[in-house]
C-alpha cells in the first residue's frame, strides 16, 4: 500500500497551484547576507557601542527601536545596506536557492527580506513580476505576473520598513492593506516557510492569526496544512506548530542552502509529474 508522505502532500498542493511560498532571512543568507544578530551588532558598532555588547542590551527589536531614535530614522541604516547588499543580477541568478524559487513556478510570494534579490532572480530569468511594498502598487495589477509581496517593505522605501519596535508593534493589529491582502489570499492555500527559524516571532505570530481566523470559520477542519523547511528537528517548538497546523520538513544535509535547493527542485519534479 502506497504511504502518503509529507513531501507528496506538498507536491500535490503545489501542483495544484495551491503553495504560497512565504521567504524568509535564511534564504538571503545564502548569498551573503548577515543574520539578524549581525546586523543588530553592525547597528551597535555604528553608533558607537561594542557590537556584541550592544546585543546584550535589549532584545532585536528594541535596539532597533534605539538606533532609529538616535539616527532620527532609517535612512543611514537604509544607505549603509543597500550598499553592503548590492549583488548583481548575474550573482542572484546563481544563487541554486533564489533560482529554485523562481522555477517552482508560483505566482505568488511572500517575504519578510528588505532585499531586492528575488525581484533580480525573477528579472534575471526572464520571469514578469510584479513587487507589492504598499498599497499604491495595488493599483492595475495583474495575473500574468509574479506577484512579490513584500511583507514587512524593502530598502527602496524606508518608511515601509518593519524593523523597529514601533514599526512591529504596529503589525501586530494585522490590518494593514498588505495583511488584509494575506488572508485573502492564503486563507484557502498551504503556505510554505523557508528560511526562516521556528524561533522567529513573526511567523509565529502569523500562524496564531490564521489559526483563529480558521477557528472562527463555520468549517476550521478543512483549514489547508502549511509547511516549514527546518535546517535541523526542535521537538519542542515542533509540536507547538503543529497544532497550528504547520509541518515541519527537515534538511538532508548540513549544508542549508544546498539541502533547501535540492528539497525546491525535487519538488517541482514530483508536482510536475502530477500534471
Amino acid at each position: 500500500m502506497h504511504v502518503t508522505t509529507i513531501e507528496d502532500e506538498l507536491a500535490a498542493q503545489l501542483a495544484r497551484g495551491q503553495i504560497v511560498p512565504f521567504v524568509g532571512a535564511g534564504v538571503s543568507m545564502s548569498l551573503g547576507l548577515p543574520s539578524y544578530a549581525s546586523l543588530i551588532q553592525e547597528l551597535g558598532n555604528d553608533l558607537g557601542f561594542d557590537g556584541l555588547i550592544f546585543e546584550q542590551l535589549g532584545d532585536y527589536l528594541t535596539l532597533a527601536e534605539f538606533y532609529h531614535l538616535r539616527k532620527s530614522g532609517l535612512k543611514d541604516l537604509q544607505n549603509h545596506l543597500r550598499e553592503k547588499w548590492r549583488k548583481t543580477e548575474k550573482e542572484v541568478v546563481a544563487s541554486p536557492v533564489h533560482r529554485a524559487i523562481v522555477e517552482l513556478g508560483c505566482k505568488l510570494i511572500y517575504t519578510t527580506n528588505f532585499d531586492d534579490f528575488l525581484e533580480k532572480a525573477h528579472k534575471g530569468l526572464k520571469r514578469s513580476y510584479r513587487g507589492l511594498r504598499s498599497v499604491n502598487d495595488f493599483v492595475n495589477l495583474t495575473d500574468d505576473k509574479v506577484h512579490i509581496v513584500k511583507l514587512h517593505g524593502d530598502l527602496r522605501s524606508p518608511q515601509t520598513m518593519v524593523f523597529t519596535e514601533s514599526s512591529y508593534f504596529e503589525r501586530l493589529a494585522f490590518e494593514s492593506p498588505l495583511d488584509i491582502k494575506l488572508r485573502a489570499d492564503i486563507l484557502g492555500k498551504s503556505l510554505l516557510f523557508l528560511g526562516y527559524s521556528l524561533t522567529d516571532i513573526n511567523v509565529r505570530l502569523l500562524l496564531f492569526r490564521l489559526q483563529k481566523l480558521w477557528e472562527a470559520g463555520p468549517r476550521p477542519r478543512f483549514r489547508p496544512k502549511s509547511y516549514v523547511f527546518m535546517s535541523r528537528p526542535n521537538t519542542v517548538l515542533t509540536e507547538v506548530l503543529r497544532a497550528r497546523g504547520l509541518e515541519p520538513i527537515i534538511a538532508d544535509g548540513v549544508d542549508q542552502a544546498a539541502s533547501l535547493a535540492k528539497f525546491l527542485k525535487d519538488l517541482r519534479a514530483r508536482a510536475d509529474a502530477l500534471i
